[in-house]
């Protein structure tokens, strides 16, 4: 039983596929396309999809091959002769249209006709073994599944361009309509939207056509824009490059009725290497060279390379070599090696339309007449030429102290799939980098120290190539300004700049209209040159005039740098300007009239003038002067000033404030406020602005104004029988007093006192009989408006004592200078307000000066009796000090008799400064005293004793 069902099964498969030459059914066309593409991506899906239509095709009468098309997109051509592989071709997403008028399709499905042809035909004369096609076995024997060995997906298979449908937008038109782009362009604009390459292509190239007159095209000055041409519609971006293609090979361009357009396939590779910059080892490769087997090779290691292989396939008739060929240019750009073969993915450059799998080996004969293979040919190695990165950003070469400099750094590489790698090789040290997806950015704002010329250098790499940007930043202080320096000989000499003429002949100054500098009349062999020595301050042009007559060809003006040749000109040529670049830093520029040993044309002479440049200058122009000068706030003891901001060519440094014609104040603020006025007066005041580089502005208006009369509120206690403020010591100021009327005006008195120290203040209060607990308040008018306010309150306490109440007062650092009121107030039951009418007590206003702890001060001081030069002897009282030196002593020990037990002392260095005070004790903290002399000055209310001590290092 088990020998009958091996037999039968093998009768079976006899029946279905034969072992002999037999044609091709069409019920077994569509089992062979139906496992085909159950096998062709191993899905369950693609084995489940529907036939939509089968197109049978013949040649001579002959069924040749079927095509067979699936719903929602793809085909199978299947061979209608099982002489040969089964599958010819297959797509599994685009449409085949037998119909469509695509002449390269039709040349490959003419050679598949002749193919399947011949193959039968040879089979049933005996020239070929009657044995069908082993491929035939593989692919149906159902025991057996498709061994796919290396499949490469089609790189092109998002870009569907075509002849028209609007890719010709840009071609030649005339009465007859407009032109088709043409294979060849076509596959070329194709190729280069995969690459993405070039930015921009190479020189120019201009023909004339028979029929539409010259046709032209500038590469180098267009920019291809990959990022918004469109893969698949038309739109001006890629007809526009389909144009450029075309004229590239000199397209012999036409309408589709009359043949379309044609050019040589040879013409695309030279044209792709010419002028659009791609690999110049490119090189093409006949078929006729090779075996199937390496010709595949060939063309897989291309692909494996991810390089669409551009693919000319050519119709030769060898029969009758006059008969011409015709040329189709298309490109491979995947492929599918397995158990049936190796089939090659085209892009036809139609629209996407018939694109698809195509078996392209074996058919290298059809009955001697055609022979459309052996005369194909590839492009070998056609990729963008690696090109070096180029920076598209351009730099900011100046920059002033304090504003910020920043510099966005573009780089781009026509290689759009490089990696472009930045490095900075040297950058001013005031200077950041900071990076953000791959964007570079360098950023710093330089100070008053980096003023000068600072070196930038960075350097763009895609791994092979690298290009460097150098440049130099001139940070500018705010008294520079960037000028144009302007040489015109109108001073008729060379004095305006650091000529040199010590060559064999020199130029002079000629005078036309106005002075310029002359070659002069020189001999024959001889040249006459003109150089001029410069330190170029800022990288800048160098521009100039310049005249020429002389025999074209033969002499010349030529222009250096640094010995470098710029340009020469020659012939006749009127005055003209020219420009060159040139860094910052010593260079020497020559001009120099070159004549040849024969012949003279013209004026034989070459003529300079107006030789400009970029140079640094001191700032020369004033701000212009404060607008809108107000007066606001007058009190009796202080004013706001305010103005509007100067203009300034760079920018105001600060203002100078006047009063009465008298310059009081700098300020970098458009406001001030003057509190070293005094009350009932009248004042004058106007404003100059200051520049950086001392340039001085005009006045601003006048404002004139009255400062109030100064007042403080009233406080008074109706009695002071019984208790009074006795004694009152601070800053240098003792007042023993009785009893008054309620309030006494001291204001006589002056307390002089220094911002920032802590100094003590002596109350002691006196009784008439028993001693009442009294409430003693101080205040202190800090800010100077005439208001004892509640902060300014700097003492408070009760007390019942008839000694001294010592507080130590911290006089802010910032607060207003100058003099001021002190009230204090003592009250019997309840403290006082600033302002308080009580029954008993006593109010005494005293004044107080504040101000600054520096050595200037010090006859300010001892105006108010603090230091004077008429010092008082201690030897009237009992007053000493030891240890004198004090060595290492952290105090100093005071000797004094009872003459002195009350007294306040103040310790004051050679300078004058007070270093510290308080009332006199018997030892004294000198622990923050550094080395050197100083004074104890002891104060009675009557009298001021001094001595001197040093404390050594």
């Amino acid at each position: 039983m088990k020998q009958k069902t091996t037999i039968l099964t093998f009768l079976s498969l006899l029946l279905c596929i034969g072992l002999f030459a037999t044609p091709v059914s069409k019920k077994m066309a569509i089992q062979a396309a139906k496992k085909w593409v159950k096998n062709m991506r191993n899905s369950p899906k693609n084995s489940k999809r529907e036939i939509a239509t089968i197109d049978e095709t013949y040649h001579q009468s002959k069924l040749v091959y079927f095509v067979i098309k699936f719903k929602g997109g793809g085909f199978i051509i299947v061979s209608a002769d099982n002489t040969t592989k089964p599958i010819l071709a297959y797509s599994d997403s685009s449409d085949f249209d037998s119909q469509l008028q695509n002449e390269t399709v039709e040349d490959l499905m003419t050679a598949y006709k002749n193919f399947v042809y011949e193959n039968s035909n040879n089979s049933l004369s005996g020239r070929n073994s009657n044995i069908a096609h082993p491929g035939w076995d593989k692919l149906l024997n159902d025991k057996r599944s498709l061994r796919r060995k290396t499949i490469i997906a089609p790189l092109m298979d998002d870009i569907f361009y075509t002849q028209s449908r609007g890719f010709q937008k840009f071609c030649p038109k005339n009465e007859k309509g407009q032109s088709i782009v043409g294979c060849v362009a076509t596959a070329m604009a194709q190729v280069m939207r995969y690459w993405e390459f070039p930015k921009r292509g190479k020189g120019s190239n201009s023909y004339n056509h028979k029929e539409y007159g010259k046709i032209s095209a500038d590469f180098e000055n267009q920019i291809y824009d990959w990022d918004n041409m469109s893969k698949i519609r038309a739109d001006d971006e890629n007809a526009l490059l389909s144009f450029h293609c075309g004229v590239a090979v000199s397209m012999n361009y036409g309408t589709s009725a009359d043949g379309g357009s044609s050019a040589y396939s040879a013409s695309a590779l030279s044209a792709l290497k010419r002028y659009f910059k791609y690999n110049r080892s490119a090189r093409m490769v006949y078929r006729y060279n090779y075996s199937d087997e390496n010709w595949n090779k060939m063309i897989k290691k291309q692909l494996d390379k991810k390089r669409p292989v551009v693919y000319t396939g050519r119709s030769e008739n060898l029969q009758d070599p006059e008969a011409g060929s015709a040329g189709h240019l298309f490109v491979l750009d995947g492929y599918d090696t397995n158990d049936q073969g190796d089939y090659f993915h085209i892009n036809w450059g139609w629209g996407g339309n018939n694109n698809g799998y195509f078996y392209l080996t074996e058919m290298i004969s059809h009955g001697g007449k055609y022979n459309w293979i052996d005369n194909n040919a590839i492009m070998l190695n056609l990729y963008p030429t690696n090109m070096a990165p180029e920076f598209t950003s351009k730099p900011k070469n100046w920059i002033r102290t304090g504003n910020k400099y920043e510099y966005t750094i573009n780089v781009e590489d026509e290689n759009r799939q490089d990696t472009i790698n930045i490095t900075f090789k040297s950058l001013p040290k005031w200077m950041t980098v900071s990076e953000k997806n791959g964007d570079y950015t360098i950023y710093g704002t330089p100070t008053e120290s980096s003023n000068g010329v600072h070196k930038v250098s960075i350097i763009a790499t895609d791994g092979t190539k690298s290009t460097k940007q150098e440049f130099s930043i001139i940070v500018l202080g705010n008294d520079e300004i960037i000028e144009t320096n302007t040489i015109d000989f109108e001073t008729a000499d060379f004095s305006q700049a650091n000529f040199s003429n010590n060559a064999q002949n020199t130029f002079s100054i000629s005078k036309e209209n106005n002075h310029f500098a002359n070659s002069g009349e020189i001999q024959d062999s001889q040249n006459s040159t003109l150089t001029l020595l410069e330190n170029f301050s800022v990288e800048t042009n160098i521009k100039f005039d310049y005249m020429v007559s002389s025999e074209k060809r033969y002499d010349f003006l030529i222009f250096k740098i640094d010995e470098k040749e710029q340009k020469r000109w020659s012939g006749e040529i009127p005055w003209s300007s020219a420009s060159f670049r040139i860094p910052a830093g010593k260079h020497s520029l020559q001009w120099i009239y070159k004549k040849d040993r024969s012949e003279k044309k013209g004026k034989d002479l070459a003529g300079i003038d107006n030789i400009s440049y970029q140079t640094i200058k001191k700032d020369n122009v004033s701000p212009e002067a404060p607008l809108n000068l107000e007066a606001t706030g007058i009190t009796n003891i202080s004013i706001s000033l305010n103005w509007d901001a100067s203009k300034d060519n760079i920018k105001v440094k600060h203002y100078e404030v006047f009063r009465n014609n008298v310059k009081i104040a700098t300020t970098k603020e458009t406001n001030f406020i003057d509190k070293n006025i005094y009350s009932d007066k009248v004042y004058s005041f106007f404003v100059k602005a200051v520049d950086f580089a001392g340039n001085v502005s005009k006045k601003s208006s006048s404002v004139e104004i009255k400062t109030t009369t100064k007042t403080y509120c009233k406080s008074e206690a109706r009695n002071s029988e019984y208790e009074w403020i006795d004694f009152v010591s601070y800053g240098g100021m003792n007042n023993q007093s009785g009893s008054s009327s309620g309030y006494y005006d001291f204001t006589n008195k002056k307390a002089t006192i220094v911002t920032g120290t802590t100094n003590d203040l002596i109350i002691r209060g006196g009784f008439s009989g028993d001693h009442y607990t009294e409430h003693y308040n101080v205040w202190i008018d800090y800010n100077q408006n005439n208001e004892f306010e509640a902060e300014e309150k700097v003492a408070s306490t009760s007390s019942s004592s008839d000694k001294n109440l010592i507080f130590n007062i911290t006089t802010p650092k910032d607060v207003l200078l100058g003099e001021t009121r002190m009230r204090i107030s003592l009250k019997y039951y309840q403290p006082a307000a600033a302002c308080d009418f009580f029954n008993d007590g006593e109010i005494e206003d005293y004044t107080v000066n504040i101000i600054e702890n520096s050595s200037r001060n010090i006859n300010e001081i001892a105006k108010n009796k603090i230091i004077s030069n008429n010092i008082v002897s201690s030897k009237k009282a009992k007053l000493s000090i030891y240890p004198n030196p004090t060595y290492n002593a952290s105090s100093i020990n005071i000797n004094f008799d009872n003459y002195l037990k009350n007294a306040t002392y103040i310790i004051s260095n050679l300078s004058g400064n007070i270093i510290k005070q308080s009332s006199l004790s018997k030892s004294i903290n000198i622990e923050e005293l550094s080395s050197g002399w100083y004074f104890l000055h002891v104060f009675t209310n009557k009298k001021q004793y001094t001595e001197s001590f040093f404390v050594p290092n």
